[in-house]
């Protein structure tokens, strides 16, 4: 069996949340986890991909603020074509996630229409 990458560690556990806050180009929308339909199993999936160190960026174009009532859990972005993941807490880095192209895509797509709905 061959060792992961220098850099790349297992997959990020999706913590627990009840609400996405996703915001795009200055809009924003908050969507309970029960109304969130297919986003949740794709959040899920997304952060289940391996992960590597990311390098510090600006901030992404699609934001996914998971949160637990009023704790923030952590921000998804969209940084460039990747995803960045970053837990809530100290001394919890942000990663980027090597994601299947097809859950990014599929999750880019629900964000953007709940964005709109």
């Amino acid at each position: 069996q061959q060792e992961p990458a220098a850099g790349v560690r297992a997959a990020t556990a999706a913590p627990p949340w009840s609400q996405v806050r996703i915001e795009a180009a200055g809009d924003a929308v908050v969507v309970t986890r029960e109304q969130a339909g297919q986003l949740s199993a794709l959040v899920t999936s997304l952060l289940a991909s391996p992960t590597e160190d990311a390098e510090p960026a600006a901030r992404g174009w699609l934001r996914l603020e998971l949160g637990q009532g009023d704790d923030a859990a952590g921000v998804l972005e969209m940084v460039g074509e990747r995803w960045r993941w970053t837990p809530m807490g100290v001394g919890r880095p942000a990663r980027m996630l090597a994601a299947d192209p097809a859950v990014s895509a599929a999750l880019q797509q629900e964000a953007l229409r709940l964005l709109r709905r």
